[in-house]
């Protein structure tokens, strides 16, 4: 009996607390940019693959399984990489089936995105409280204790809404000089 009490006993003392550790399966290790292949690791073990941005969106399992922090630096990349090819991230998301819908329910973290509103700030709210917050998604992601808060899956979406939001270009400064001063005639 004592080597079954002690085995219970390990157990017990030993179980996870954290609820986040229970669904990060895989990290990522290292990067190479000339071949644009990031070097995962599952976690707790030895084995490492190789796999780019686009296979880690497509594959749910790996981009759900990603640290938060780890899943909104994925989706950066993944919107920059589409601004730079001129892919639209709309057919993208159609064609590849890239869509929270395996995932509907925070499955942990304190935050849940509720919508982005047209001027591109993200709306957010804590589960316990039921506070609503209203933030720019790159100070989202700037803030390594915000986005720890959220899902893989929506520090993803953070993650494409930052990188949408850093690839824009600014808007062109109207150019007054000495010969382009604006004529304007009085109309009676």
């Amino acid at each position: 009996m004592g080597l079954l009490s002690r085995i219970v006993d390990f157990i017990k003392n030993n179980r996870v607390t954290d609820k986040k550790s229970r669904y990060i399966f895989y990290k990522i290790v290292d990067s190479s940019h000339e071949k644009e292949k990031l070097i995962l690791q599952c976690v707790k073990t030895r084995a490492f693959f190789n796999s780019s941005i686009l296979e880690i969106v497509s594959d749910k399992s790996i981009l759900h399984g990603l640290h938060p922090v780890q899943a909104c630096f994925i989706g950066i990349e993944y919107a920059s990489s589409c601004k730079k090819s001129n892919f639209s991230l709309g057919a993208a998301c159609h064609n590849k089936k890239i869509r929270s819908d395996k995932y509907e329910y925070c499955r942990y973290g304190t935050y849940k995105i509720c919508y982005q509103d047209r001027t591109g700030n993200v709306c957010f709210s804590d589960r316990k409280t039921n506070e609503v917050f209203l933030m720019d998604p790159q100070d989202i992601a700037l803030s390594e204790e915000l986005i720890q808060e959220f899902d893989a899956a929506q520090a993803f979406y953070i993650g494409v809404f930052t990188g949408l939001k850093l690839n824009d270009a600014p808007m062109r400064k109207i150019n007054l000089s000495k010969n382009n001063k604006p004529y304007l005639r009085l109309v009676e």
